[in-house]
């Protein structure tokens, strides 16, 4: 196994899509608390946090798509090679957190429960 192979592809988009999210929701509510007794207008300040948000958004899309979508490739190989049904939705993160919160002891960094949830 390669190292960050803990996500098959789709679940690896979920994941980046979850946090483009929530990094664009944090920095609207960031902007609005800072700037709220800003003499700026409104759209001033959705257009910059808009622009903004954008710009950091592509770059580190963009690189999370390039580098780390090769693992998640990597992961459906090894799913595919398990006879996973669903190994593109293979999560090991998730499926150790739940495995961890029923009890099972805690592993050491790197290692993955795995539970095929489909």
């Amino acid at each position: 196994m390669q190292p960050h192979c803990e996500r098959g592809s789709a679940a690896k988009r979920r994941q980046l899509a979850r946090n483009s999210f929530l990094f664009a929701a944090g920095v609207f509510l960031v902007e609005a608390f800072l700037l709220r007794n800003a003499s700026l207008p409104l759209w001033l300040l959705l257009l910059t946090s808009l622009t903004g948000v954008t710009v950091v958004l592509a770059a580190t899309v963009g690189m999370n798509w390039k580098d780390f979508m090769f693992f998640a490739a990597k992961m459906d190989k090894v799913g595919e090679a398990l006879a996973v049904s669903a190994n593109e939705d293979i999560d090991l993160f998730k499926s150790t957190r739940l495995a961890r919160q029923q009890g099972r002891p805690d592993l050491p960094m790197g290692v993955y429960y795995f539970a095929d949830f489909s």
